[in-house]
Formats: C-alpha cells, structure tokens, sequence
C-alpha cells in the first residue's frame, strides 16, 4: 500500500479571484497550472523534480497534453487534481490526471507526455530506465492517448506572431508550457 501511495499524488486549490473568466469560472489556464503545480510537487516526491533533474544537467518539458473538462468550478471552490505516472518508452514518460470538484466528483480527465532534455545540447534524451519503477499500473490510464504524429498543417488561415517575455519564461528557461496554451 504505502508504495502505491507514492505512486499517486492528491493535491487541493481552492480557485481565487484572479483565476476566473467573467462567468466567475475558473479558467483553462488555472486548471493547467494546478496540474503542473501537482506534478511539480509529486515529481519531487518520487525525486524526479525538475531541480533533482538539474542536478544531472536534464529537465523535463511538456510535449503533449490532452485534456477534457465537464465543468469549471467557480470562485472560491475546491478543485482537487489527481495525477500518478502511468507510462513510459523510449523519449516519453506519460503522466495522467483526475480533476475533482470539493464534492468529489470527477469533472474532468487528462493525459501528458514529458520528454527529458539534456541542458547543454538542448536535445531529448532516452527516459531513464529507473523511471519505470516509477509507473502506477494500478490507476491505469485516466484517458487513452498514444500521442501519435500530429498531422501536418495544410492551411493557415490566421497567423500571430508573438513576443516572448521574460515573465513568458520558467525555471528551464523556455516559455511555459501554459503560456503557449494561452496564446492558442
């Protein structure tokens, strides 16, 4: 038991004022950050943090994220994210998440793909093999998503071109992963 405590991470916010749309709502991009908070802070449980990482001079990015949401609790509610690793190859190691309200319920479900890059060259390495004694078989997927090619772009009918901020960049030095969800 106490090892698939390990394996599984349950971490509470409650959504504050400036995390809501105008519906009062909280927003796609604070549920983001809550799961990247979460896995954050059950990476550093399983002593894969980011900062552990540094340590090897690797981090992880996000490569891929699928997400379904079926409601938006409201200001000042519970939010609850699950989340636990589930998967792994070569270049990417899968990570899943439940969104729960303070009720309990499950109002939403997602799925990402983490790829480790080496600092000094800046490229993808092969997740270690250790890594796999960090899967929870035993939540299983939270949503089935083999994160295969994405298929070429045929068209562009709109185009922005956007100016990186020094507030756009995280503790790896690249713009966050939220940020470009935002500009999406």
């Amino acid at each position: 038991m106490e090892n698939k405590l390990k394996l599984f991470h349950r971490e509470d916010f409650q959504v504050r004022a400036y995390e809501v749309n105008q519906q009062g709502r909280v927003t796609m991009l604070s549920l983001f950050n809550y799961m990247q908070e979460a896995a954050g802070n059950h990476a550093a449980k399983l002593g894969v943090s980011v900062q552990d990482l540094f340590k090897k001079n690797m981090t992880w990015v996000l490569s891929r994220v699928h997400i379904q949401i079926h409601d938006f609790p409201f200001w000042k509610q519970k939010v609850v994210i699950e989340t636990w690793p589930a998967e792994k190859d070569a270049y990417y190691a899968i990570r899943d998440f439940r969104i729960r309200n303070g009720k309990d319920e499950l109002i939403g479900i997602a799925t990402s793909s983490w790829m480790m890059i080496d600092l000094k060259e800046r490229k993808p390495v092969m997740i270690p093999e250790f890594i796999d004694k960090l899967k929870n078989t035993e939540e299983g997927r939270a949503l089935q998503d083999s994160f295969g090619k994405l298929p070429k772009l045929e068209n562009v009918d709109s185009e922005k071109v956007f100016n990186v901020r020094l507030s756009d960049l995280d503790i790896n030095r690249h713009v966050n992963s939220v940020n470009f969800i935002e500009w999406a």
